[in-house]
């Protein structure tokens, strides 16, 4: 029996995967979670320049009158710093803040009692480190939503590369996996490196996320699309989320 089992262990580390490489960003929009879930190992890209006009460091949500954009405060730095070595401005007070406009923009919503004091635990866990934060946001959410998929940060794996198209094939080939799915966002800086070219040479499949954004009832009229995930988990619970997250 140990036999056969130890069999189809090896059968199974041998199995070709999908691979998913994303930046971890604050409070993502729902596709952000379908590219979870549609991967089997997803990777947060956390070793690579910061840029401070990215969702790395906002969101949106909607209250009545509109949406409202909720920024994380980081220090200054030098413009090659990485996400990782990114450090949130403490001694602003952003948290109290951001949980202020969380509470009444959904204070009215059906799932507030379940969703709030949830979130409420997500701002309580004490780091200055902005890739850490997003990731411990994520990783908490995806926990709630019961997604099982494997997920590494790429700041353990040390892949020695600067060329952005080669460091994601070698992650890629970390873990033996024969599908890369891409956001349509990233086409446009991949065209320019002859990407189809170099994931054929590796077999690689290259597929891009398509994902049909679900709606759902609001708090408030009209139905607005592109939401952190917040919107959703409050409008419609953490059970509802689970399969409203697939609709790619």
């Amino acid at each position: 029996m140990n036999l056969v089992l130890n069999h189809l262990i090896k059968i199974f580390l041998k199995m070709k995967k999908t691979c998913v490489i994303m930046q971890p960003t604050y409070l993502p929009w729902i596709g952000y979670f379908d590219l979870i879930k549609q991967a089997d190992v997803f990777v947060f890209l956390s070793d690579v320049q910061f840029s401070k006009q990215g969702w790395q460091v906002k969101n949106k949500i909607k209250n009545k009158e509109s949406e409202i954009t909720l920024t994380i405060p980081v220090k200054r730095a030098p413009l090659n710093t990485l996400i990782n070595q990114t450090k949130i401005d403490m001694s602003k007070r952003w948290k109290k803040t951001h949980l202020k406009s969380i509470y009444y923009s959904y204070i009215k919503s059906k799932f507030f009692s379940e969703v709030y004091p949830f979130i409420e635990n997500l701002y309580s866990y004490d780091t200055n480190s902005l890739s850490e934060f997003n990731i411990h946001i994520i990783k908490s959410i995806v926990h709630q939503l019961h997604i099982n998929t494997k997920i590494v940060d790429s700041t353990s794996l040390i892949i020695d590369s600067k060329d952005k198209l080669d460091r994601i094939i070698k992650i890629c080939s970390r873990f033996n996996a024969n599908s890369y799915l891409s956001t349509p966002g990233s086409l446009e800086y991949l065209e320019k490196m002859n990407y189809k070219e170099k994931f054929k040479s590796e077999k690689i499949n290259f597929i891009t996320h398509q994902y049909n954004h679900p709606i759902y009832k609001q708090v408030y009229e009209p139905f607005t699309s592109n939401l952190s995930i917040l919107d959703l988990l409050f409008n419609v619970g953490f059970k509802k989320s689970k399969y409203l997250t697939s609709s790619s």
